[in-house]
C-alpha cells in the first residue's frame, strides 16, 4: 500500500450509520407492532407515516380509526421546537384536515428523552406537561398551555412539510379555540425514551415464544426471518400490508438458506454490540475526562499556552450602535425586564430584524458590565473554537468550552450580576456539539448568577 494510499482524506458527510440504525430500528418496532396486533386490525406501512393501526370495521360513529406512528432512534433529547418533532405534527395536523371521516390519531415514538424549552415559563419539558394533559393530570389553563401555543404558532418552517399545510398549523395554533387544540393535543401519544435496537429484539424473542409461534430454541431465527420479511416489503413500490394472516404465514413458511438468516443476525448483533459499547464507553470513561484533560494540560503546558496564545487579544467589547438608532423605549424596557427576571435571554428574529441594536442597547442601559461575543457569519463549529478562545482570554489559560469546570473556571472571573451576549447564534448540524457547549455556559451562568444573552434567527430550542 504506498503513501498516498493510507494518508487518503474522504469527505466528510458520507456515514450513513445514523440512516441504517433509523432503517433497522423501524424494522424492529413494526415486526414489535405486528405481533401485538389487536383482533381485528392491520398495519399500513409508510401511508399515513411509518406505521399506521388500521381498525377493519366501522366505530359506533360510522368513523374509520387509524393511528399514524412516527419512528425515531434519536441520540439527543427533543423538545417542542425540535425540527423532528414538528414536521410530523404538521402533518397529522393536515392529515387531520383531509379526511373527516377518519378517527386519527397521532403516536411519535423515539429513544429520545424530553428536554427544557429555552427560555420556558413552564415549570417542566412541554411534551411531559403535554402528555400528562392528555391523562387530565394537568390542568388546561396554564401558563404551560399558552405558551405551548404561542410556540407552535410561531415555529420555524420545518423541512418534510409543504408551505400550505404549514401555514395551516401555524394559524391553527394561533387562531383555533382552547377545545380545538386540547382536542388535537388528546389525540397525540408521546413514547419517549423507548428501547433501543437491542431490547426490541429482545422482546419480540419473548413474545414469540409466549404466544407459541415458536420455540426457545427457533426465537433467533424466527426474528431473523420476520426481518427480513419486512425489510423486502418496506423495499416494494405500491401498498405495504400486514395482517395476522401474514404473521402465521411468514413463520410457517419453509426455513430459508441459513446463511442468509446468518447475515441478518449478525447484523442485529453487530448492532447491538456498538449500542452497548457505546453505553459501556460514555459510563465508564464520561466521568474521567476532566482528568484526562487536566493530565494533559500538566504534561504539554507549552502546547496548550501556544494553541490559545491568540485568545488574549480577542475582544469581548460590544461594538459602537448604529448612528441614530432608534431607541425603542418599550422594547428596551421589556429586554430590560426578561434581564432582570431570568438568567438567560434569548432574542431571536429574522436577519436585519435590529436584534442586535436591541440588545446593545438594553445592555446599555441595564448599568451592569457586558462581555460581548460576535458569532456573525460563523459556523457552528467555527462558534465553538470562539468560544473557547474567547474563554481562555478571560481565563488567561487554555479553556475547553466542552468542559465544564473550564467553563466555570473562565465564567467565576466575570463580575457576579454582569451580562454575557451571544451576537447570531449559528445553526446546528449533528455532530458539531455547539449545542453541547451552549449548555454548559447556560449551567454556569446560572449558578454563577450570570445572565447569558443569546441573539439568533430562530428560537433556542
Amino acid at each position: 500500500m504506498s503513501n498516498e494510499d493510507r494518508d487518503f482524506s474522504p469527505l466528510l458527510g458520507h456515514d450513513a450509520s445514523a440512516a441504517i440504525r433509523g432503517f433497522f430500528y423501524q424494522i424492529n418496532v413494526t415486526i414489535l407492532r405486528w405481533l401485538e396486533l389487536p383482533a381485528g386490525h392491520h398495519l399500513e406501512l409508510e401511508a399515513g407515516e411509518d406505521v399506521d393501526v388500521v381498525r377493519d370495521i366501522l366505530m359506533s360513529n360510522d368513523q374509520r380509526y387509524r393511528e399514524l406512528e412516527q419512528i425515531k432512534d434519536l441520540k439527543t433529547h427533543v423538545t417542542i421546537r425540535s425540527p423532528e418533532v414538528l414536521a410530523p405534527l404538521a402533518r397529522f395536523l393536515a392529515h387531520q384536515r383531509s379526511n373527516p371521516g377518519f378517527h386519527l390519531e397521532f403516536r411519535y415514538l423515539t429513544t429520545a428523552s424530553a428536554g427544557r424549552e429555552r427560555p420556558s415559563d413552564c415549570g417542566e419539558p412541554l411534551i411531559t406537561y403535554w402528555s400528562e394533559l392528555r391523562k387530565n393530570n394537568r390542568p388546561q389553563e396554564s401558563i404551560c398551555f399558552r405558551q405551548l401555543r404561542a410556540i407552535l404558532a410561531d415555529a420555524p418552517h420545518p423541512d418534510g412539510v409543504t408551505e400550505g399545510d404549514w401555514q395551516a398549523f401555524s394559524s391553527f395554533f394561533s387562531s383555533a379555540s382552547d377545545e380545538l387544540v386540547a382536542a388535537f393535543i388528546h389525540n397525540v401519544r408521546w413514547d419517549l425514551e423507548q428501547s433501543d435496537s437491542a431490547g426490541l429484539r429482545s422482546k419480540i424473542e419473548q413474545i414469540l415464544v409466549e404466544q407459541k409461534l415458536c420455540l426457545l430454541s427457533e426465537a433467533s431465527t424466527a426474528y431473523a426471518r420476520l426481518v427480513v420479511y419486512v425489510m423486502e416489503l418496506l423495499s416494494r413500490a405500491g401498498m405495504k400490508h400486514l395482517g395476522d394472516e401474514d404473521l402465521t404465514k411468514t413463520l410457517a413458511q419453509p426455513a430459508e438458506q441459513p446463511e442468509r438468516l446468518k447475515v441478518i443476525l449478525a447484523i442485529e448483533s453487530l448492532t447491538a454490540a456498538v449500542q452497548s459499547q457505546v453505553s459501556l464507553i460514555r459510563d465508564e470513561i464520561g466521568p474521567k475526562i476532566s482528568d484526562i484533560h487536566v493530565a494533559v494540560r500538566q504534561l504539554l503546558p507549552e502546547w496548550a499556552s501556544d494553541k490559545y496564545s491568540s485568545a488574549i487579544d480577542i475582544t469581548t467589547v460590544p461594538p459602537e450602535p448604529v448612528t441614530r438608532a432608534a431607541f425603542r423605549t418599550s422594547a428596551v424596557q421589556s429586554v430590560l425586564n426578561e434581564i432582570e427576571g431570568n438568567g438567560w435571554v434569548a432574542l431571536a428574529g429574522t436577519s436585519s430584524s435590529g436584534k442586535t441594536q436591541l440588545a446593545l442597547q438594553a445592555c446599555s442601559a441595564s448599568g451592569r458590565g457586558v462581555i460581548w461575543l460576535n458569532l456573525k457569519g460563523r459556523s457552528a463549529r467555527e462558534s465553538l473554537v470562539h468560544l473557547g478562545r474567547c474563554l481562555s482570554g478571560i481565563a488567561k489559560r487554555a479553556i475547553s468550552p466542552l468542559v465544564y469546570s473550564d467553563v466555570r473556571e473562565a465564567c467565576s472571573r466575570l463580575p457576579q450580576g454582569s451580562i454575557l451576549v451571544l451576537d447570531d447564534l449559528p445553526g446546528t448540524d449533528v455532530g458539531d456539539r455547539w449545542d453541547e457547549g451552549l449548555t454548559y455556559l447556560g449551567l454556569v451562568c446560572a449558578e454563577l448568577s450570570i445572565t447569558l444573552f443569546t441573539t439568533a434567527a430562530r428560537p433556542v430550542s
